[in-house]
């Protein structure tokens, strides 16, 4: 039977010795402290504002810890197209296994050297690598994430002052050219081996062999 103990910690103080930890399962329950999230958010680059708390579900084997859970938090950003500061909340799930020994790891897998699993860096790691790295204001977009027509922010009215309203007018124009060659491609006339010669009026006209005439003799 299955040996599950549960843990309440306050993240940024929270260590667990894996070397000596109990080969069982461990339930954590917990959050960042204010002091503990103001250094995450200083990381990441955000606002000091908002919090994070976790679920973590942590199996200790010989050789390795696995580390699986969910994350919960209120981040601030800075809208990469207003340039305006807004929050958005953060989901996140993971999954994540650290060896004990650098021998048993295979590539590029992460090891603990020491033993010791400081979680409240575990998790802040998780919230950099789930950060959205272009975030947008949801207010200034007209359609889904990935599709065309993204608001300039500015109303329906406003249209000649669009910062691209300039290449707006050569896409008709170009559009228009394209036209008028395809209209010119489809009804030109296929070349033939036939001479013809110019008229006055920019037509042309096939030249043919002169009908022969017959003269009428006299009785």
């Amino acid at each position: 039977m299955r040996t599950t103990t549960e843990l309440h910690s306050i993240f940024d103080r929270f260590f667990l010795d894996c070397h000596t930890l109990p080969e069982q399962h461990y339930q954590i329950k917990g959050q960042f402290s204010p002091k503990g999230w103001a250094a995450v958010c200083q990381q990441a680059g955000l606002t000091n504002y908002g919090s994070c708390s976790a679920n973590l579900t942590v199996h200790k084997s010989k050789a390795s810890v696995m580390i699986a859970g969910e994350l919960s938090a209120l981040v601030e950003q800075v809208c990469g197209r207003t340039l305006e500061n807004f929050t958005q909340p953060l989901h996140a799930q993971f999954k994540e296994r650290l060896w004990l020994d650098s021998y048993l790891a295979p590539e590029d897998e992460m090891v603990l050297e020491t033993g010791q699993l400081h979680v409240g860096e575990f998790i802040a790691q998780q919230v950099l690598l789930h950060l959205d790295p272009f975030p947008i204001h949801p207010d200034s977009l007209v359609t889904a994430r990935g599709e065309w027509g993204i608001s300039d922010g500015l109303g329906d009215g406003d249209d000649e002052k669009h910062p691209f309203a300039v290449l707006k007018g050569l896409q008709k124009t170009f559009d228009s050219d394209n036209t008028h060659a395809a209209v010119c491609k489809s009804t030109r006339r296929p070349r033939t081996d036939v001479s013809k010669r110019r008229l006055n009026d920019g037509c042309t006209q096939e030249e043919s062999d002169p009908v022969p005439t017959r003269t009428a003799s006299r009785a």
